[in-house]
């Protein structure tokens, strides 16, 4: 982990050209099915979703590849930050990975920066959904999410 000014990963200044991406996981039961885990990838400062999908728990390491992959699909971020420490060691895998490494901080009170409390606050409205909750298997819960992320990120870049 990077020690940064007490070790707060928000002592960092940010511009407009850093990344950080906020990285946590929920047990899949609070998205609908309880087989599966939920991965969640938001950037920060900007309130923008990169990723939110449910996936099998499968073999140790599966969190640091889906964050490879979806660094290799954008830009690697800057910082990774969690509020998970199960998710350190998968961030710091990641991050070491980039081409320029990331730094990786866990930061528990996180989630109350506007970015991330933004987007928590639009996904309960989505869970609550009735037309959410409908929805059973994996791929189907998977496609309204992807639906949900598409359409937050295009309100978050117009307002």
């Amino acid at each position: 982990m990077a020690n940064v000014e007490e070790g707060r990963w928000d002592s960092v200044s940010l511009s407009d050209a850093t990344r950080a991406w906020f990285v946590t996981q929920w047990k899949g039961k609070y998205f609908g099915n309880a087989d599966f885990e939920t991965l969640v990838i938001i950037e920060v400062p900007r309130s923008k979703c990169i990723s939110i999908a449910l996936y099998a728990p499968g073999e140790k390491g599966w969190q640091a590849e889906q964050i490879l992959r979806l660094a290799f699909g954008a830009a690697p971020p800057d910082f990774l930050v969690t509020d998970d420490q199960r998710l350190v060691a998968a961030c710091t895998l990641a991050g070491c990975r980039f081409h320029k490494p990331a730094s990786v901080f866990l930061e528990k009170p996180i989630t109350a920066m506007p970015a991330i409390s933004n987007c928590i606050h639009s996904l309960a409205e989505l869970l609550n959904d009735a037309d959410y909750q409908s929805a059973k298997s994996a791929d189907e819960i998977n496609a309204r999410l992807e639906s949900w992320r598409t359409d937050y990120n295009r309100r978050s870049s117009s307002s």
